[in-house]
C-alpha cells in the first residue's frame, strides 16, 4: 500500500474530532512531499471537509469552554455565585453532551471539563454563604427581578447538584421576599398614618360615628406598627414617629368623645332654665349634638325627648311669667305645671330633673314677681297722713292709680293699698264740693253731660 493509501484508510477509522483534525495536518504535509493519487483524490476531500468541521466542533467547543470559565473568573473575585454557579452549570451542559457523544471527544478534554466544574463548585462551596448572608432586594419594584435571577441561579446550584445550597438559596429568598413585602406593607402603613392624621382635622362638630371609625383604623394600624417594630432592619426611626403620631391622633379622638359625653350629660343634668335665652341655648346644643350623634338611634330618641320636655317647659314659663295671677293662682299655677309634666311623661319618666327644674323656676319667678310689686308699692303707694294734706284732684288720681292695682301684690301690701284708698275716700268726703268738683273733672264728656242735666233737673 502507499503512502496515502495508509494515511487514508487510518483516518477514515478515527472518530474523535482531535484526531481528524491532526490527521488532516499530517495529509497536508505529505502533500507538500506527495501529490494526492489521482484515485484517491475524492477520498481525500471527503476526509478533508471531516477533518475541517471537526475544527470547527473544536472551535465551538474551545469558545463555550472559554465563554464558562470567563464568567467564573468574573465571579471569583467579587464572590458572585450566580456567575460561577452559571459557568460551571454550562459547563455541566457541556460536559453531559460530550458524554452522550463520548466517541468523538479525548478522555483529556472530558476530565479538563469536568476539572473546571469541580473547582467551579468547590469556589461555590466555599463562598456561598458568605454571599448568601448579602443577598437582598431594597424595594417591592426590584422584588421580581431578584426572584426570577435567584431562581436562575437555583436552578444552576440543583443542576451542580449542590442541592444543600439551592435549598438555603429558596429558603432565604422566600425569607427576603416575606421581609420586603412586610417592609412595603410598613411603608404603606407609616404613610397612611400620616395621610390619616393629616386629612382628618377633628372639630367640635366632627361625628361620633367618624371618630369612631378612625379609633378603629389606628388599631389596625398600631398592629401593623407593633408588628414592624419587632422586626429586624427596619427604620425604628419612621415606625417610632408613625407610632407617636398615631397616639396622639388616638388620644385627641378619644378626648372628642369624652368631651361628646360631657355635653351630653350637662344636656340631662339641666336643673335652672329661668327664661326662653336659656331654653334657646339647649334647644342648639341638642341640634348640634343631634347632628353629632348621627346613627346613634337611642342617643337621638333621647335628644327628642329632652327637646319635649323643653317645649312643655315653655309653655309653662310663660304660664308662670303671667303676672295677672294672684300669689295663690301662682302657687295652684306651679302644682299644675308639676301633674302635667308627670302625665305627659307618663309612659317613662321625664328626661330632665323636672322637680330641681319647676323648684329653681317657682323661685325665681316668685322673686321676680315679690321685686316688680315691691316696686310698683313704692311708686304708688303714699303714706296714710300724706293723703290728709293734698287736694281733691291728687287724692282722686292717687285712688284711681290704686284702684288699678297688680294681682302680684301680696296679701299685706293689698290691705295697705285698701287702707290708703279708704283714706282717699275720706279725705274726698272732707273735701265735699272740691271732692264732687274734682270727681266731676274726672268725668268722661257724656257723662259730665249727663251729670249737668241730673244737676239742673234737681236744682229747679
Amino acid at each position: 500500500m502507499s503512502e496515502w493509501e495508509v494515511l487514508l484508510e487510518n483516518w477514515e477509522d478515527e472518530k474523535k474530532y482531535l484526531a481528524k483534525y491532526n490527521y488532516l495536518i499530517k495529509a497536508e504535509k505529505l502533500k507538500e512531499r506527495v501529490p494526492v493519487p489521482q484515485n484517491l483524490h475524492y477520498r481525500y476531500k471527503l476526509l478533508q471537509g471531516q477533518s475541517e468541521n471537526a475544527l470547527k466542533k473544536l472551535d465551538e467547543l474551545d469558545d463555550k469552554i472559554n465563554s464558562s470559565l470567563q464568567k467564573i473568573d468574573i465571579g471569583i473575585p467579587q464572590n458572585d455565585i450566580g456567575k460561577l454557579s452559571w459557568g460551571g452549570a454550562d459547563l455541566l451542559s457541556l460536559l453531559v453532551d460530550m458524554n452522550d457523544q463520548k466517541e468523538l471527544w479525548t478522555d483529556t478534554q472530558i476530565e479538563e471539563i469536568s476539572n473546571h466544574i469541580k473547582e467551579a463548585k468547590n469556589l461555590i462551596q466555599k463562598g456561598f454563604k458568605h454571599w448568601l448572608s448579602r443577598l437582598s432586594v431594597v424595594s417591592l419594584e426590584h422584588l421580581d427581578r431578584f426572584k426570577h435571577i435567584n431562581s436562575q441561579i437555583a436552578k444552576s446550584l440543583k443542576k451542580l447538584d449542590l442541592l444543600e445550597e439551592q435549598q438555603m438559596l429558596e429558603d432565604h429568598v422566600y425569607q427576603v421576599e416575606k421581609n420586603v413585602q412586610l417592609i412595603s406593607k410598613i411603608n404603606r402603613v407609616v404613610s397612611d398614618v400620616n395621610n390619616m392624621v393629616e386629612r382628618n382635622y377633628i372639630t367640635n362638630n366632627t361625628p361620633v360615628s367618624v371618630l369612631n371609625m378612625w379609633l378603629q383604623q389606628t388599631e389596625e394600624f398600631e398592629k401593623h406598627l407593633e408588628l414592624a417594630a419587632n422586626q429586624p432592619n427596619f427604620l425604628q426611626t419612621d415606625i417610632d414617629k408613625a407610632s407617636k403620631t398615631l397616639k396622639d391622633f388616638k388620644e385627641k379622638c378619644q378626648k372628642q368623645l369624652s368631651y361628646y359625653k360631657e355635653r351630653m350629660r350637662k344636656i340631662f343634668d339641666i336643673e335652672i332654665l329661668s327664661s326662653t335665652n336659656d331654653l334657646e341655648y339647649w334647644r342648639m346644643e341638642i341640634a348640634a349634638l343631634k347632628v353629632i350623634y348621627e346613627g346613634f338611634d337611642k342617643d337621638l330618641e333621647d335628644l327628642g325627648q329632652v327637646l319635649k320636655h323643653l317645649d312643655l317647659i315653655e309653655i309653662h314659663i310663660t304660664r308662670l311669667s303671667d303676672y295677672s295671677l294672684t300669689v295663690e293662682e301662682f302657687a295652684a299655677a306651679c302644682e299644675s305645671c308639676m301633674e302635667e309634666t308627670e302625665k305627659y311623661f307618663s309612659d317613662d319618666a321625664p328626661p330632665l330633673d323636672y322637680e330641681s327644674i319647676y323648684g329653681y323656676l317657682k323661685s325665681e319667678i316668685a322673686k321676680n314677681r315679690e321685686r316688680t310689686a315691691n316696686d310698683w308699692f313704692l311708686r304708688n303707694v303714699p303714706e296714710n297722713n300724706h293723703v290728709n294734706n293734698l287736694d281733691a284732684p291728687k287724692v282722686y288720681q292717687i285712688k284711681t292709680e290704686l284702684l288699678q292695682m297688680p294681682q302680684i301684690l301680696s296679701k299685706e301690701q293689698v290691705a295697705v293699698v285698701n287702707n290708703i284708698i279708704a283714706a282717699c275716700d275720706k279725705r274726698l268726703d272732707e273735701l265735699e264740693v272740691e271732692g264732687l268738683l274734682a270727681r266731676f273733672k274726672a268725668l268722661s264728656n257724656s257723662s259730665k253731660k249727663r251729670f249737668m242735666e241730673l244737676a239742673f233737673k234737681y236744682l229747679t
